[in-house]
């Protein structure tokens, strides 16, 4: 017996060794992602277990952050004002999870999560919690056993996924999707003008409203509700900023949500959907991601709609713009479509066709005589302005193996690399990331299987943690 429990005990020696010796590299290299985006949720979780209530927490995923400027909610009505939103990825129910525990006597919390069947669900994405939360470990402890679990599984994923970036860069200061971009409140402060998306949408994501009738996710919801209200808070529940260009939902069918929501969550919806709907040009780079002219609009709308349910005062008027704190993002963005001076012809524009949309310059086809070239240089500037898009199989017809996309190139539609079956490599010049519009699914369709996309030397990790760019992790490579 003695011998059959030392065999025992040396094969599991054997077998947690190796482990232990993987966990203990991967903890002590880098953490390159320690200035993306999902990160500012350790910051979130701090503030709102530091700020004294009663405040007016909003939880939700990215279109929080993109969409509030809570400097003007707390000048509204003077209260501490925590925009708890990150990325929807994360799911509805983990940040509420986080939350709770926080929660206290007299706090107004509004659950506003993306319209979408994957935000009202129970999803749970482990991999991309260890991403953002991997300073504030202690926050897991308020998760359900479950979601524990699942953690626990995706340990060692996270960790390879740790050591195969240590070697990149870390992500740069003052870019979109950085952590050091989120000011105080936890609002995006990087500057947004204009809507970067081609035709104003991403036609990838479509808005409908198919699968929000979910009573498991709002059975969970309603239970965690009543504990909110147990520690002494009032709950709404609202809806996120929508892209009217792309809705695929009839009035009636949300109408039907707003009554299912009513018989769910009786008193606690906080406006309409057709409140949040808005049009295209207040829209930045995602069908909910609103620019600085729409986070203004989408925030008085708010402000309106919390005056009336109360119990808060009435709000103040708006006045100047209020003076935030300094911010590392950067305090202007390069408008592309207006340049200060005329730029260089560019020879390679022969080869292509290019037209106007929206303002900006956009490849949408080459010609004829270029298809059989094996190297192709998308043409920087056209009639003396950047071109800045990349229309949808704009470059169908093409033998080309190679393709080198200026940095000037930000608008990426559809299907843009479709029917180019020789195409096995792309050198993108664009430096950051988040300065662009992609689809989240879709700009691949139909391209070679043997694609690879070269991001600028040092820009891989920002790259491979960006809101859009992410979901093509497998096509990305780091210019050595």
């Amino acid at each position: 017996m003695k011998k059959l429990f030392l065999h025992i005990l040396v094969y599991l020696v054997l077998l947690l060794l190796p482990l232990g010796i993987f966990s203990a590299a991967g903890e002590s290299v880098p953490d390159r992602r320690q200035n993306a985006f999902t990160a500012v949720l350790n910051d979130k979780y701090r503030l709102l277990g530091s700020v004294p209530g009663p405040r007016i927490i909003f939880i939700g995923g990215s279109s929080l952050p993109f969409g509030l400027k809570s400097a003007r909610i707390e000048e509204a009505f003077g209260r501490p004002v925590i925009d708890f939103g990150v990325y929807a990825s994360l799911g509805t129910k983990v940040m509420a999870e986080l939350a709770l525990p926080l929660l206290c006597e007299g706090d107004l919390v509004v659950l506003a999560p993306e319209t979408d069947a994957q935000t009202y669900s129970l999803y749970f994405n482990a991999g991309v919690l260890w991403e953002a939360g991997s300073e504030e470990r202690g926050m897991f402890r308020h998760l359900e056993w479950p979601e524990k679990t699942e953690l626990f599984y995706h340990y060692f994923g996270w960790l390879a996924d740790r050591i195969r970036l240590s070697g990149s860069e870390d992500i740069p200061e003052g870019t979109l999707y950085a952590r050091s971009s989120f000011d105080r409140f936890g609002d995006l402060a990087y500057p947004r003008e204009g809507n970067l998306m081609p035709g104003g949408f991403d036609a990838s994501q479509p808005v409908t409203l198919e699968g929000l009738q979910n009573d498991a996710f709002f059975d969970w919801i309603e239970a965690w509700t009543a504990r909110a209200e147990a520690k002494g808070a009032r709950v709404f529940f609202s809806f996120s900023p929508v892209n009217a260009a792309a809705v695929r939902f009839s009035a009636q069918e949300a109408s039907d949500l707003e009554a299912y929501i009513d018989s769910r969550l009786p008193g606690k919806r906080l406006g309409l959907l057709a409140d949040f709907t808005y049009e295209p040009e207040l829209f930045y780079n995602t069908n909910y991601h609103l620019n600085d002219a729409g986070a203004r609009i989408h925030t008085e709308k708010l402000i309106g709609l919390l005056a009336e349910a109360g119990p808060l005062p009435a709000p103040v008027p708006p006045g100047p713009p209020p003076s935030l704190e300094p911010s590392s993002a950067s305090e202007t963005v390069p408008d592309a479509s207006a340049p200060a001076e005329t730029l260089p012809y560019d020879p390679n524009a022969e080869g292509f066709v290019i037209e106007e949309i929206g303002g900006f310059l956009y490849v949408t086809g080459l010609k004829d005589a270029w298809k059989d070239r094996t190297e192709l240089t998308l043409p920087a500037a056209f009639a003396g302005r950047p071109v800045s898009g990349l229309g949808a199989y704009a470059l169908s017809g093409s033998r080309a193996e190679h393709l080198v996309i200026p940095g000037c190139y930000r608008m990426f539609d559809l299907f843009v690399f479709a029917g180019c079956p020789q195409l096995a490599r792309i050198d993108l010049g664009l430096t950051d990331p988040g300065a662009s519009s992609v689809p989240l699914n879709g700009l691949f369709d139909g391209a070679s299987p043997q694609l690879k996309v070269y991001v600028p030397s040092g820009t891989y990790t920002a790259y491979s943690s960006d809101y859009n760019w992410r979901s093509y992790r497998s096509f990305l490579v780091e210019t050595p």
